[in-house]
C-alpha cells in the first residue's frame, strides 16, 4: 500500500503542483512568467522584467536556483536545469534535442523577483490543523549561489494584526494544498503593501539550518 506521507511529499517536491493549487483557491503567491519544459519554450521578456529568478520545479532546496539579469544568462540557467533532469541530450555539432521518453511536466519555472523582508515560517500540521508556527527572518549573503542565514525573530517583529493575517494565510494554504500531517518550511515576503504576504514556496521539510533552535522555540 501506498504511503500517504510519501505521496504527500511527492506532490510537495512538484512546484507546478503547488501553484497550480494555490492559483485555483485565489492564494497569493510569486507571480510566475512561465513554466519552460525545453530550450524551445525558454521566452524572451522584455529588458524591464529582469532580474528574474529560474528554479527547477521538483527541487526541495534552494540548488540550482539562479537569479538572472538578462536573457543570455536566462537561457544559460534553463539549459543547466534542462541537463540535471535530463530532459534534452546534445547532438552533434551542439544542437540541442529535445528526449520525448520522459514525461511532458513542466522542469523549469522562471518567476518574478519580489522585495520585502523574506521570511520562513516552520508550521506542524496535524490532522489537517495547524498546531503552533515559527517565523524566522532570511538574508541571502551570496546572490549568485542563494546562501543564506537565518535568524529566530523576536516574537514582537509582526503586529498582532499581521501575525493574525499570517495564521490565516497559513490556514489557507493547508487547506489548499489538502495537507493532513507535516512539518512544513513555508518561504515568503512580508511587505509593507497590500497583499501582506506574498508566498514565494512550501516546502515539505523543516528549515536546513538552525533546526535545533527552531525546536527550542516552538
Amino acid at each position: 500500500s501506498k504511503d500517504p506521507i510519501s505521496e504527500e511529499c511527492s506532490g510537495f517536491r512538484n512546484k507546478f503542483f503547488v501553484r497550480s493549487a494555490l492559483k485555483k483557491d485565489s492564494i497569493e503567491h510569486l507571480n510566475y512568467l512561465k513554466f519552460v519544459t525545453g530550450p524551445a519554450e525558454i521566452p524572451d521578456p522584455p529588458t524591464n522584467a529582469y532580474p528574474l529568478i529560474v528554479k527547477p520545479t521538483d527541487s526541495m532546496v534552494s540548488r540550482n536556483v539562479f537569479k538572472v539579469s538578462n536573457h543570455s544568462e536566462l537561457r544559460r540557467a534553463c539549459i543547466d536545469i534542462f541537463t540535471k533532469n535530463k530532459t534534452f541530450i546534445t547532438a552533434d555539432h551542439g544542437e540541442i534535442v529535445v528526449e520525448n521518453v520522459y514525461n511532458n511536466l513542466p522542469h523549469a519555472l522562471i518567476e518574478s523577483t519580489l522585495h520585502g523582508q523574506k521570511l520562513s515560517v516552520e508550521v506542524l500540521v496535524h490532522k489537517g490543523v495547524r498546531r503552533f508556527h515559527v517565523v524566522v527572518t532570511k538574508y541571502d549573503f551570496d546572490n549568485e549561489y542563494f546562501y543564506e542565514r537565518a535568524d529566530i525573530i523576536d516574537p514582537n517583529y509582526l503586529t498582532r494584526e499581521e501575525d493574525a493575517l499570517l495564521v490565516e494565510y497559513i490556514e489557507r494554504i493547508i487547506r489548499s494544498l489538502k495537507v493532513q500531517s507535516a512539518l512544513l518550511h513555508i518561504e515568503l515576503f512580508h511587505q509593507n503593501c497590500s497583499p501582506t504576504f506574498n508566498l514565494i514556496e512550501v516546502n515539505f521539510r523543516c528549515a536546513g539550518g538552525y533546526i535545533q533552535e527552531l525546536i527550542l522555540k516552538a
